[in-house]
């Protein structure tokens, strides 16, 4: 297959990534200020905004490796620099995954003052917190070979991998406060299916 049937089959598959993570949040919203509540709504905004911390640190590893793996794949050495570069990122990007969910362990420490949550409301979110920390470290293998499938240039399969993981974490929190699990269910889905996602 051809670079440019890879870049426009990549570049498809992430416009209906990016589509289809804003309508479901668009139909997630009202679902869950019905029936969890506002506070709940709002701690989960919270676990949220923990979730785009994570995103946005995961992009600086993410760029290097596939930098450098893309690089490495037009070298003639059998693979040996690509193996090389892939296992020493991946080494960084666990250690510095660690460091973010003790970061995230802390913040779970604080977050029913910080944002004045009751203490029902603050213990689920602390406990999604904790969810979250090990998702982090959970998911640093996984990421190290959605970058290397980045790297060889095989786009479709790494948005719809995202765009799969998505869908399963909406639909899964969705699912869980429409069986009454309410805040807990809320919190606790959409971490998890982060994590394997």
């Amino acid at each position: 297959m051809s670079r440019t049937t890879r870049a426009a089959k990549g570049f498809v598959a992430s416009t209906f990534q990016s589509i289809s993570q804003i309508l479901l949040q668009i139909l997630l919203a009202p679902i869950v200020l019905k029936m969890a509540g506002r506070e709940t709504l709002g701690a989960y905004s919270a676990v949220m905004q923990v979730m785009g911390f994570i995103a946005l640190t995961d992009f600086l590893g993410s760029w290097v490796m596939e930098r450098y793996l893309g690089q490495a794949t037009a070298l003639d050495d059998g693979g040996e620099r690509f193996r090389c570069i892939f296992t020493t990122v991946r080494t960084v990007i666990l250690a510095c995954d660690t460091v973010k969910a003790i970061l995230i362990c802390f913040f779970s420490t604080v977050v029913v003052h910080l944002f004045h949550l009751s203490a029902a409301v603050g213990l689920d979110a602390k406990h999604a917190l904790w969810v979250i920390a090990g998702g982090v470290i959970l998911k640093s293998p996984m990421a190290a070979y959605q970058n290397a499938s980045v790297a060889t240039q095989d786009m479709a399969a790494v948005y719809l991998i995202g765009t799969c993981a998505g869908v399963a974490r909406s639909l899964a929190s969705r699912g869980l406060v429409l069986a009454g699990t309410g805040r807990v269910g809320l919190m606790i889905a959409g971490p998890n299916v982060f994590g394997i996602g």
